[in-house]
């Protein structure tokens, strides 16, 4: 239904195709190999993976008009499972007038301002299965409208559909040990299972600031285990408020995110992330900038188990950025649990090798996890990966 629904968005755009319209396309081949940890916790699982991406977008503009829109089929497959997924990300028409834009189809959102969580972002259902950080997302069907003001816009959002998310199988690494066989829907009508939001974002003095109401279906589920020894997914709904917040001054980011919850099963909760970014511009009479980092974490939620990753720990990290034609930078950081210790370790390095052609290194490590951490299940899966894109 879900594809038949995006096809249905791409179709629509066909009759706006006028010869008056200004295109863009471009294409793009992703090609990644990732080595994990060689002991794993599962004999079944792979040590080496294989990926491809194929990515195509296509803009086009009508000034004259007010239309806008874009096209973003992707195509995804795996040395030992073949084609692995497809997924249209987005296809979208937007109409702009003097004080508004709709934006009708498939999109995918990104909004929050801290580094190791992105606590607020709740538009798009996350793909988990190659990484925990929830950067990876599935295009989400949506009708946007903004009303611009002076110093930001109001914003109202209609999710008519909601996508599951994909678990991918026990013999996946980053996977659960047992197979997502059901999906069950607490709080929402069985047909019926739309979300909307309302919020307001813009820029007071030095402060960017967001905020929204969202009333609909938890894109985070609550994963049991079921008589057959398998998993049920369980999607609950949910009344969140959220607030994120950047303070900007020449050498410091004040950042922080926020959420309180009302769950139709857990009842109520509420999470943070707060943290700073500090810049050293220049460093070494060179043209790099450094930054350092740290953001505290808490979360009261107790349902969904990578929340528990949040209850009381830290961030601390830095970004190197070389400032150079490549646009060469590196981020790293450990999240430090507070309560036992477990260490998370990411890094991430990317920059151009030439003008169609691009590099990207991704490292994760699991360190000093025991049996009450949220990721001990994963305390095997370290892994490096290396990443090439190649724009046609």
């Amino acid at each position: 239904m879900r594809l038949k629904a995006m096809l249905a968005v791409v179709l629509s755009c066909i009759p706006y195709a006028k010869a008056e319209m200004e295109w863009q396309s471009s294409t793009s081949i992703d090609l990644s190999t990732r080595q994990y940890n060689g002991s794993p916790m599962r004999a079944s699982q792979l040590d080496r993976e294989f990926d491809a991406k194929l990515m195509w977008e296509l803009d086009f503009e009508n000034s004259k008009t007010g239309l806008s829109g874009g096209l973003k089929p992707v195509l995804s497959a795996a040395k030992n499972e073949g084609i692995r997924a497809f997924d249209i990300q987005e296809a979208y028409i937007t109409r702009s007038f003097s004080q508004g834009q709709l934006n009708v189809g498939v999109n995918t959102v990104f909004w929050g301002v801290a580094e190791s969580r992105h606590l607020v972002d709740i538009v798009n259902q996350k793909q988990p299965t190659r990484n925990l950080d929830n950067e990876a997302k599935l295009g989400e069907l949506l009708l946007h409208y903004q009303h611009f003001t002076d110093n930001g816009h109001w914003f109202a959002m209609s999710l008519p559909y909601f996508r599951e998310r994909d678990f991918g199988l026990p013999d996946d690494r980053l996977s659960l040990p047992l197979a997502v066989t059901d999906e069950q829907f607490v709080g929402r009508d069985a047909n019926y299972r739309g979300s909307y939001l309302l919020g307001y974002r813009g820029v007071l003095g030095d402060w960017d600031v967001g905020t929204y109401y969202f009333d609909g279906i938890d894109r985070e589920p609550v994963i049991r285990p079921n008589d057959n020894q398998e998993f049920d997914a369980i999607y609950r709904r949910l009344q969140q408020t959220a607030l994120d917040l950047q303070w900007t001054s020449e050498y410091l980011l004040g950042k922080v995110e926020a959420v309180h919850r009302h769950h139709q099963m857990g009842g109520k909760s509420w999470a943070y992330v707060v943290g700073a970014e500090y810049y050293f511009y220049g460093i070494a009479n060179s043209n790099k900038d450094l930054s350092l980092l740290m953001e505290l974490h808490r979360d009261t939620e107790e349902q969904v188990n990578l929340n528990r990753l949040y209850q009381d720990a830290t961030f601390i990290g830095m970004r190197l950025a070389w400032n150079d034609v490549d646009d060469t930078s590196m981020i790293t950081g450990v999240l430090i649990d507070s309560d036992t210790g477990a260490h998370t370790i990411k890094t991430e390095f990317s920059t151009r090798l030439s003008s169609h052609l691009s590099l990207a290194l991704e490292a994760n490590l699991f360190l000093e996890q025991t049996q009450r951490d949220a990721t001990y299940g994963f305390k095997d899966d370290d892994f490096i990966e290396l990443r090439l894109t190649y724009y046609l």
